[in-house]
């Protein structure tokens, strides 16, 4: 072939023509020198060393040709070998392909002990496909360690090599919910297949990287890489790639909460024609999501009729399920009987399919139309098989993390019970209920760590008698047309109703959070005076000889500085009248109480400061000098401490003093995921296990034996997301973890202020305080300090006690 035919072939596609004389053209160059046709066999290997020269000088791109000089240098055994590898990394290759996973491991294994005998580089390669199989087994480790064998053998001439390392790393770096990391390996894979002109690998991890930077709320980011990516795709002529960046981009706006453009975007992708059923049918499925309600009953008969058309007759059938659901959602309102009927038709169709995960949405969709049809006994038995089926189901899963997160109906299937329990004033099984829809991870752990092996309390009756004299704790239930506001003390329940929505209560919350982060004091105290009405008027009969408040949020309320509240009629904000904690559930604050032991003897603290953070990272983020400051300060208050500063605040460290420790103090970054809480994470220094991101799961997942006091002075570090799980953030990973209380922050606080109140706590604490009475303490020096940036609501109400109160 001329030289200046294979020179234009490898500028215009430098990626087909490296694949190709990698695994095509050196293996029909072994088949040839096997079968003695040496003439011909010279001719595929002259091939493969221009192929692999041009390579060379036009990118610097060199595996090709090192492989080719392995092959030119190799005498006759080695030579023999290298055939024999050729053939077995053929056939490995071609059962990969087969999912053949097993007998495809067995060849490329093989194929690379040949390889590495001849000295030829194409062992990395077939290790990295032994990787690939250990990926698609399931085995990340394993997959992960061939990975890191490969980048640390691997010369950077390799580019490509290299950077389909990353790419994969970026997979299962994101598997084990390591977002940011696998944004930064997958980034690091694109620019990698960009230098190389390997447009085809760049657009699919660029598809990839696109939806990592939407999960991580950074939607304009997200949509300048699917630009590039459309714009390529749309004339490279592959529907099959086009589809999936399609696909892919309307699954993150919808996650995102934009039905519009999600819709556009599957509309788009359902008018090309596509060889992959699976991606029409995920189409179809992603239209009906984004669909407004009152569209889907109108567009069912076409949304039908497209279904049909799908060859695969389970996904046709599981299609029209789906379907028939959503147009059962639709007509709920105006034609129950129907939607009814429909729904009955789904549980049939799922229970004789034995679609355990997909019943209980469907059980819940039926009880929502029996409540209208006054049928409330049918819908309560359907949404107590719900619930069942969920807590069932959830305990199967091995990994609490996946576990808490399961079922992305399981907060409605506990929302609708509670609503009908409550409506039919039935408010102790009401209760019940609310329990055991919230943080039943934290309990589940919590309960296990318990060496005497207490029960958690389950009902009203039964926490009634652990909460002590002079406390109130407060279940906060917004639901669609009123707030159920249920209060325990030692007495027995007491239930309140207020007529204000769920929808209401966001927004006088978000009006609040609004006017605290624009520092518009004009703003504050009506928004803090509107929602005190709403949330701790109604129980102001049962506050004589109270003196402390555990209120138990809801998602509505969660984010509400409940300190900030402001009383009318008296002109004091809640917390100058109680002593106030936040807990994830009743059976959560029970739990934890029991664990107090006060004060800390302070002989084991760890304090944490200005941790050096991975900055490639989080390129907006800056340095915490006050933190050091603070850091030193608090350290010097305790006789056992254990400081960790800058690179020494390494995640590694960090992670095995906390279980040695009474007292810990975090004073570092914090970021907050809003849309998934297991992926926000505190910064800290990078070592050895990585790029020092300590995340919700990883703290969730420790054992905290000592019960410690945990102050997180970072910013956001109570924030929650919106998934459902009970671990919602930061703080409440530490009291899954086994800390009994937990202090954090709903937003960001000014970093010279932040230090002087954790400074100022600790002090408290030391003298004797309680962690709550320490911080409503300093939080009412604050609020009458004579420093006008103290006494705003922005600095002093962000923090909140979460967990014990002692």
């Amino acid at each position: 072939m001329p030289h200046d035919f294979v020179e234009r072939a490898v500028h215009a596609f430098p990626q087909d023509s490296r694949a190709w004389a990698e695994l095509l053209c050196l293996s029909a160059w072994a088949d040839k020198v096997r079968s003695g046709r040496f003439e011909e066999a010279n001719q595929k290997l002259a091939l493969a060393r221009d192929i692999g020269a041009t390579l060379h000088s036009q990118s610097g791109e060199s595996l090709l040709a090192d492989t080719v000089t392995a092959i030119d240098r190799a005498d006759a055994h080695a030579r023999d070998s290298l055939v024999k590898a050729y053939a077995a990394y053929m056939e490995g290759r071609l059962l990969i392909r087969a999912r053949k996973v097993a007998e495809a491991k067995l060849k490329l294994e093989a194929s690379r002990g040949l390889f590495q005998s001849a000295n030829s580089p194409m062992a990395l390669v077939a290790q990295y496909y032994i990787a690939n199989t250990a990926m698609d087994s399931g085995d990340d480790e394993q997959a992960w360690h061939l990975f890191s064998t490969i980048r640390r053998e691997a010369p950077d001439r390799y580019a490509s090599l290299i950077a389909q390392i990353a790419w994969q790393e970026g997979f299962i770096l994101a598997r084990r919910g390591r977002v940011h990391e696998a944004l930064e390996r997958t980034l690091s894979a694109v620019a990698g297949f960009a230098r190389l002109g390997e447009r085809l690998y760049q657009s699919q991890a660029e598809i990839s990287a696109a939806a990592a930077l939407a999960f991580l709320g950074r939607s304009a980011d997200a949509w300048k890489l699917r630009r590039s990516i459309f714009e390529f795709v749309s004339r490279s002529g592959d529907d099959i790639l086009f589809e999936h960046a399609l696909n892919t981009a309307a699954r993150g706006e919808l996650k995102e909460q934009h039905p519009d453009v999600a819709e556009a975007l599957i509309e788009v992708e359902l008018t090309r024609k596509t060889t992959s059923p699976r991606l029409r049918l995920d189409a179809l499925l992603c239209r009906l999501q984004a669909m407004p309600a009152n569209e889907i009953a109108a567009g069912a008969g076409t949304l039908r009729q497209a279904a049909s058309n799908i060859v695969d007759p389970s996904l046709r059938e599981e299609a029209l399920d789906d379907i028939r659901l959503a147009e059962a959602s639709a007509i709920r309102e105006r034609n129950p009987a129907l939607a009814t009927q429909l729904t009955s038709q789904t549980i049939a169709f799922r229970t004789a399919r034995a679609n355990v995960l997909a019943l209980p949405a469907a059980y819940v969709e039926r009880a929502r139309t029996l409540r209208l049809l006054r049928r409330e006994n049918e819908a309560i038995t359907d949404l107590e098989w719900a619930v069942r089926e969920i807590e069932q189901e959830r305990q199967t899963i091995t990994r609490d993390d996946f576990r808490d997160s399961f079922g992305w109906n399981a907060a409605t299937a506990y929302g609708e019970l509670f609503d009908i329990r409550a409506e039919r004033g039935e408010y102790g099984e009401a209760f019940a209920v609310a329990e055991r829809g919230r943080a039943y991870r934290i309990v589940e752990q919590l309960t296990r760590s318990n060496a005497a092996g207490v029960a958690p309390p389950r009902t009203a009756e039964e926490m009634r008698t652990r909460i002590p004299r002079g406390v109130v704790v407060v279940e906060l239930s917004a639901l669609s047309n009123r707030l159920v506001i249920l209060a325990l003390d030692s007495r027995g329940l007491r239930p309140y109703v207020v007529k204000v929505s769920a929808e209401q209560i966001a927004s006088e919350r978000d009006a609040l959070l609004g006017a605290i982060a624009r520092r518009d004091a004009s703003a504050t105290d009506p928004a803090a005076t509107r929602l005190y009405d709403q949330v701790i008027a109604p129980l102001a009969s049962q506050f004589a000889s109270v003196e402390e408040l555990v209120i138990v949020p809801d998602e509505a309320t969660t984010a509400i500085p409940f300190a900030a509240l402001k009383n009318s009629l008296t002109n004091r904000y809640l917390v100058e009248d109680f002593v106030l904690t936040v807990a994830p559930s009743a059976a959560t604050y029970a739990q934890t109480m029991s664990r107090a032991h006060h004060p800390p003897d302070g002989t084991g603290a760890l304090v944490v400061g200005d941790p050096a953070f991975e900055q490639t990272l989080f390129p907006d983020l800056e340095r915490l000098p006050q933190a050091e400051r603070e850091a030193r300060q608090i350290a010097a208050m305790y006789p056992g401490v254990n400081i960790r500063l800058g690179a020494a605040a390494s995640r590694s460290s960090v992670v095995a003093a906390l279980e040695a420790v009474d007292v810990v103090d975090i004073a570092s970054h914090a970021v907050a995921n809003e849309r998934d809480s297991s992926l926000s994470a505190i910064l800290l220094a990078p070592g050895a296990d990585g790029d020092g991101l300590l995340y919700v799961r990883d703290i969730a997942a420790l054992r905290l034996a000592r019960a410690p006091v945990v102050v997180l002075a970072g910013c956001h570090t109570a924030s929650t997301g919106r998934n459902a799980a009970s671990v919602g953030s930061l703080a409440t990973a530490f009291l899954a973890a086994g800390a009994r209380t937990v202090i954090g922050t709903l937003w960001n606080v000014d970093d010279d202020v932040a230090a002087d109140m954790s400074i100022a706590l600790h002090s408290a604490m030391r003298r004797g305080e309680s962690p709550s009475a320490a911080l409503r303490n300093v939080q009412l020096q604050m609020l009458r300090s004579d420093d006008a940036r103290k006494r705003f609501l922005h600095s002093w109400a962000a923090i909140q006690t979460y967990g014990s109160s002692h």
